[in-house]
């Protein structure tokens, strides 16, 4: 009876529910058990359309299990393939399943569908599930006159990466954000990092190098995890966070932002979890190619870098798939930086500025990525797969730079206590070079096994992933002491337009000033070598376990456990230049500096006469070195820094129960889904590195262990298909960065005439604890329209733990553990006193120690986003479409104070986030016009040179992109990037009081794409 009430229903709904959208919406599918009807019956809830089939025909097994994204014409395909059967989709969203072929194609990538065809087969399976051939025969005749031709439009581009990532969101079990590629080988912007931007709540940091490290609703850099495929992804950087910019972003099918966890995820994400996603074989309906060639063009250092991509997915059989990825680009851009990193405060009490720096630099690299994935079916229960993913970023970065300093000033126009006009007399100036080499690299390889028996699910994984490091650096400077000629000073009080410095007269740009003929010319020169060599390595066992039920509520429970085995080492060699002859150095190795040009910030600043020892002329001079002793790869002799070098390894296990529940089995006006568990974690965790005790080095090992019980719940209530309330509590941490729980401690000794007058000791601590945070969610989503949705989220925030330094005076060495490391230099006691610590013998000590701090900070914030396509406008403005969100972040103090004693705001959080896009798109071209706007964070707590704390100012960039269909096969796609020209102005304190102007200039992108 439930089939034919099911049947009738769907009839019904063929000529009076409204009609679907003829989008390609991708879901996020997980089809197992069950026959062919029954997984039929499942795809149709979770798409949303009804179904007709007759009933005798898919009462058969099926081997086939879905998992991962579809459409739904992959997902139909999936599941008839090998059956006599076929699928129609009827314009009003109705799913046929006939043994008839349907005319024409109907799960192809362009249906068109005869209406005739369509009713034909409504009263086939009308005919065979009711047994009714009359009716059948009636709806025949009553049809036979109607011949017109339904046209299936298949939305493709933006609009559909759009669509695919709400399905995304909507299909999720927790609060999402994502983005989708459109297409193989096609995610927009400049890197991965611009494009997550994009997503509600995620925040940039644009810094040197463009490593594109992200923020996620406010919170640091470091308190965001990040993840491929749900599992670990070694990172090149173990002091900040992810660095985005290392990859090609053209290897993955989308990126998930996870804001509320489920408990079967890992820990770490106490902002959020950031998962990549690359193609599942099998997933994929047919065959599909892809080959792409690009160039880029930088406005500022006028350099065109190419690039080319290529992906494809074979099926080699009905049960075996393949698929890969790879992306390569040259990287050649430009920084151009002018900066003041000193203030002096006149008699009253004017902050005159006193160092500035003109600076340029140009990065040269390569950056290539890869995955590659395999995948069988191997039964009806089994499924297996493997993916690995590799990425090299191989960069070198010239800096070209001038430094004024050590000057006598005069302020001259001041704005509130800054003086922006300034003279100065009697300076130092130096001319300077430097190359940075980073080469960074991460590879991950996952093997995955499925057992799928009825209402038993069982999951296997096994994954090891390698993340690496290794950079260099060297200097080479020339230095004038005392110049004569008065320097006249204009800092621009936030308009790098007007920012300028006067030499009066003096030929910076002269070679012969800077000449190794020349009396009182300084040279200094700094291999630094291999001064951050990384490495993070994890090898991982994972098997989880799920249990389809029917008991009330309760849909199913799931069980996991996970032991992850990770190894972060860092090692530091600086190079010495004690074995570096620089009288073979003579005044062939100047060139004119990148400063001078005429390009030098767009044209928007003054180009600076200069000239500098270049870097490359100097290395070709001085070496090879005359030594014997073991030299780097870059022909330095090494001096290792041991308080910088240490090995961490981390035994982490954990397990989880969570409990998944849902009321559609009963007749509720407010349907309720969702899932609650807790997760156990025990970390055991030792720290390996080295102490230095007045010159004395020695190793030392330090064992820790900890647990943390993490609980967390996701309610979901659906007031109707298209309104959703979704609720979320969890509590989440945020392993701290080896460098905050390393164990290195430092002793310095200050004697006088071999007398103890002073003794400094600084301790590391490696019994640092996670962060921890409590967190609440609210998220109203309306789906107003296929395609479409308005969000409103909230969000609530309290974190613990924050990692601070402490002075201390301990009164009883006995008591105190770590006493041993500077006891032989205490007489008799110490009195106690934090602020004057002495012993008996009246020696000064100053000892401080990393800990976590017993406070807490909260934030608080609001998310509103809008996704609105507007095909339901008549021609030609049913191309429309917009995307926008807000983000309103309003946080505590962080629970660190400034030199001053006061609290501190909390670091890189933004209170206002915008992003918005316009698009147009039409089945042979599209536009978008992209806008995104950051409003002012505090970056950094008095460390500035005037004491203030430093703050970079609000930013906004528009960005435009254009495509154009060839054919159904071949594209030509344009980007221009940051077209208004934006610039970052950071600033110390008083808004006039310069920091830094940083520039990048504008970016083009022209590509052209074949896909089959």
């Amino acid at each position: 009876m439930r089939g034919i009430a099911v049947t009738v229903a769907a009839f019904a709904c063929l000529f009076v529910c409204p009609q679907a959208s003829a989008e390609k919406t991708i879901y996020e599918l997980d089809i197992s058990s069950g026959t062919l009807g029954d997984k039929l019956s499942d795809l149709a809830k979770s798409t949303g359309h009804q179904l007709i089939f007759p009933t005798e025909k898919l009462d058969q097994p099926s081997a086939v299990r879905l998992r991962g994204l579809h459409t739904l014409e992959s997902a139909l395909d999936a599941l008839l393939g090998g059956s006599e059967l076929s699928a129609v989709v009827t314009r009003h969203g109705v799913i046929v399943i006939t043994d008839d072929a349907p005319q024409g194609n109907a799960t192809g990538n362009d249906m068109r569908i005869s209406k005739k065809a369509v009713l034909t087969g409504v009263s086939t399976a009308l005919a065979a599930t009711l047994g009714t051939g009359a009716l059948a025969q009636d709806v025949e005749e009553d049809t036979a006159a109607e011949e017109e031709v339904i046209e299936v439009i298949v939305v493709k581009g933006f609009r559909e990466s759009l669509v695919s990532a709400l399905a995304t969101k909507r299909n999720a079990n927790s609060i999402v954000d994502s983005i989708s590629s459109e297409g193989i080988g096609r995610f927009p912007d400049l890197n991965l990092g611009e494009s997550l931007q994009r997503i509600t709540g995620v925040q940039i940091e644009r810094g040197e190098r463009r490593r594109a490290e992200i923020a996620i609703r406010g919170l640091p850099r470091n308190f965001a995890l990040t993840r491929i495929n749900g599992q670990a992804m070694g990172s090149p950087d173990l002091t900040t966070a992810f660095p985005f910019g290392v990859f090609e972003s053209s290897i993955f099918n989308g990126v998930d932002v996870i804001k509320t966890p489920t408990v079967e995820m890992d820990d770490g994400g106490l902002s959020g979890i950031v998962n990549m996603r690359t193609r599942r074989p099998l997933s994929a309906g047919e065959d599909s190619y892809s080959f792409g060639v690009g160039t880029s063009y930088e406005s500022l250092n006028e350099e065109f870098s190419p690039t080319a991509r290529a992906g494809a997915n074979v099926r080699f059989s009905e049960n075996l798939a393949g698929s890969f990825a790879i992306g390569w680009s040259n990287q050649e851009f430009q920084r151009d930086l002018a900066a003041v990193t000193d203030y002096d405060p006149d008699g009253n009490d004017i902050q005159v500025a006193d160092d500035f720096r003109y600076r340029s630099d140009t990065t040269d690299g390569d950056r290539v990525s890869a995955t590659a994935a395999l995948e069988w079916q191997a039964t009806d229960r089994w499924n297996f797969g493997v993916t690995g993913v590799y990425t090299d970023y191989d960069q070198s970065t010239v800096r070209d730079q001038a430094r004024i300093r050590n000057c006598s000033d005069t302020a001259v126009d001041i704005i509130g206590n800054a003086a922006v006009v300034s003279t100065h007399t009697g300076c130092r100036m130096e001319a300077e070079t430097r190359e940075r080499k980073d080469f960074d690299s991460t590879f991950s390889l996952t093997l995955d096994g499925t057992w799928d028996g009825g209402p038993w699910l069982a999951e296997s994984i096994v994954h090891y992933t390698r993340g690496e490091h290794d950079g260099n650096l060297i200097q080479m400077r020339r230095r004038i002491n005392g110049i004569p000629e008065t320097f006249t000073v204009n800092t621009g009080a936030g308009s790098p337009d007007d920012f300028s410095i006067d030499l009066g007269g003096f030929a910076a740009g002269d070679a012969a000033t800077w000449s190794f003929a020349t009396p009182g010319v300084q040279t200094r020169f700094f291999p630094e070598g291999a001064n951050d060599k990384n490495s993070d390595t994890e090898l991982a066992f994972q098997f989880d376990l799920t249990r389809d039920l029917e008991y009330g509520l309760l849909s199913g429970v799931k069980v996991g456990v996970k032991f992850r085995d990770r190894e972060q080492r860092r090692v530091d060699q600086d190079a010495t230049n004690d074995d570096v002859d620089l009288d073979v150095l003579d005044d062939g190795i100047f060139r004119p500096s990148l400063v001078a040009d005429s390009n030098f910030f767009g044209g928007n600043l003054n180009a600076f006469p200069l000239v500098v020892p270049d870097v490359f002329a100097v290395l070709n001079r001085v070496l090879p070195l005359d030594t014997d002793q073991p030299l780097n790869d870059e022909g330095f002799v090494l001096d290792q820094d041991f308080l910088a070098t240490y090995n961490t390894q981390q035994d982490i296990l954990a397990g989880y129960v969570m409990a998944n529940f849902d009321s559609y089995k009963f007749d509720w006006p407010v349907q309720v889904t969702g899932n609650v568990g807790v997760r156990f974690v025990r970390t055991e965790r030792t720290t390996d590195t080295f102490q230095d005790v007045d010159g004395v080095i020695s190793e030392i090992s330090v064992p820790f262990d900890f647990n943390n019980t993490l609980p967390a719940a996701n309610l979901v209530f659906e007031f109707r298909d298209d309104l959703l309330l979704r609720l979320s509590y969890a509590e989440t941490i945020v392993r701290p960065n080896p460098n905050q729980f390393e164990a290195g401690t430092e002793v310095t000794v200050d004697e006088d005439a071999g007398i103890l007058e002073s003794v400094t000791v600084e301790y590391n601590n490696p019994e640092i604890e996670p962060f921890e945070s409590d967190s609440i969610d609210a998220s109203l989503e309306w789906y107003n329209r296929p395609g479409s949705a308005f969000t409103l989220a909230y969000f609530h925030k309290k974190v613990a733990s924050d990692i601070i330094t402490r002075d201390f005076c301990p009164t009883s060495l006995a008591d105190f553990e770590r006493a041993g490391a500077f006891d032989q230099f205490v007489t008799g006691s110490l009195n106690g006193d934090i602020d004057d610590c002495i012993d008996d013998a009246g020696v000064q000590f100053s000892i401080s120690d990393v800990i976590n701090s017993s406070e807490t900070f909260s934030l608080n914030g609001i998310e509103f986003g809008l996704l609105q396509n507007l095909d339901f406008l008549p021609q030609p403005f049913d191309g429309l479409g917009v995307q926008a969100n807000y983000t309103f972040i309003d946080a505590d103090e962080s629970g660190e104070l400034d030199e001053d004693g006061t609290p501190a705001p909390l670091e890189e959080v933004s209170e206002h986030t915008v992003n918005v896009i316009g698009y147009y798109e039409t089945e042979r071209w599209g536009v978008r016009l992209a806008y995104n706007y950051r409003s002012e964070y505090f970056t950094t707590a008095n460390r500035g040179p005037s004491g203030g704390n430093r703050s970079i100012d609000d930013r906004d960039q528009f960005d435009l992109s254009f495509n154009f269909n060839v054919n159904d096969n071949v594209s030509i796609g344009f980007e221009a990037l940051n077209i208004n020209d934006a610039e970052v102005y950071e600033f110390e304190g008083d808004r006039n009081r310069l920091r830094s102007y940083n520039y990048d200039g504008r970016t083009f992108v022209l590509t052209a794409t074949a896909s089959f």
